[in-house]
């Protein structure tokens, strides 16, 4: 009985001994693997949440930031690109809130990020600045020549005032383009197309020596009223006669006011009133050398 009794005892302690010997060699690695598992577990989290994005918008605020220091966007450019980059900031935020991105959420990320690059990327090359001043520099350069044209007696008040117009128009229109801040192809296209119109406009305007015209104009008005004058006085033009010649010459002035309401006279217009001059001029002879009774070479 009592053999019996140490033989359990020793079994006991065998036991025993196996048994913290097991767990003095599981324990730690139970610890490593649920370290590993915590490791993995983190490390999948972060693939989902795709650290790419945070790297993009960190590269979008660089760009947007060195775009507003050599110029190369505007300060509203830059405060739209920014206002759209901190919206893309706060979205992230709140998809984070669960600790981790979706698949669909990165898709909805990534597409904003992409469309605000090309808006980023179109900005600056764009060369915004470079433009303003180059409209600023054409539309200077218009009205310089406008008032050199009026100094020199190239150009008459009216030529000069309907030209200041259309520059002024100009501004305007450019103005109104500018106004949402942001200069479209389009509108780009027009401005030029509308400057290079009046750049024309003034060359033409400045060398059709129209002031030479309105002078010799002028001048052959005030003979022909001489001559029709000078012939009623000496009686080789009668009342009727006379009444008739200047109501021609009403007309060629009125027709001549005509031509000049648009601040334009064509080579035809000038042309027209030139026949019309002779056709008077003529008449005239005709009248003051006719048969007429009070014509004195026929007395």
């Amino acid at each position: 009985m009592k053999k019996i009794g140490t033989i359990v005892f020793f079994a006991t302690i065998i036991i025993l001994a196996c048994t913290v010997s097991n767990y003095a060699f599981t324990g730690p690695q139970r610890d490593q693997i649920s370290t590993q598992r915590a490791k993995t577990e983190v490390a999948q989290l972060r693939i989902l949440d795709d650290p790419k994005i945070d790297n993009r918008i960190a590269e979008l605020q660089r760009r947007i930031d060195v775009g507003s220091q050599r110029g190369q966007l505007t300060s509203d450019e830059v405060n739209r690109l920014q206002t759209q980059l901190n919206g893309i900031k706060e979205r992230v935020a709140k998809y984070r809130r669960d600790g981790f991105l979706t698949g669909d959420e990165r898709v909805k990320l990534n597409e904003r990020l992409t469309i605000l690059e090309e808006r980023v990327r179109d900005e600056r090359s764009d060369d915004e600045i470079a433009r303003r001043d180059a409209f600023n520099r054409r539309s200077d350069e218009l009205q310089r020549r406008i008032d050199a044209g009026v100094r020199a007696g190239q150009l008459t008040q009216d030529e000069a005032q309907h030209l200041q117009a259309a520059l002024n128009r100009i501004k305007d229109r450019d103005t109104r383009y500018r106004a949402d801040g942001l200069l479209s192809n389009e509108e780009k296209t027009a401005l030029n197309q509308m400057l290079s119109s009046l750049d024309e406009r003034i060359r033409y305007e400045r060398n059709d020596t129209d002031v030479v015209h309105r002078e010799a104009f002028e001048r052959r008005i005030s003979e022909i009223k001489r001559k029709i004058e000078t012939g009623m006085r000496a009686g080789q033009l009668n009342i009727d006669e006379t009444c008739r010649l200047n109501a021609i010459l009403i007309r060629i002035k009125e027709r001549d006011a005509q031509y000049r309401s648009d601040g334009v006279l064509t080579r035809g217009e000038r042309i027209r009133l030139n026949q019309m001059l002779a056709h008077l001029e003529e008449r005239i002879y005709d009248e003051k050398w006719d048969a007429d009774i009070n014509n004195p070479i026929f007395r």
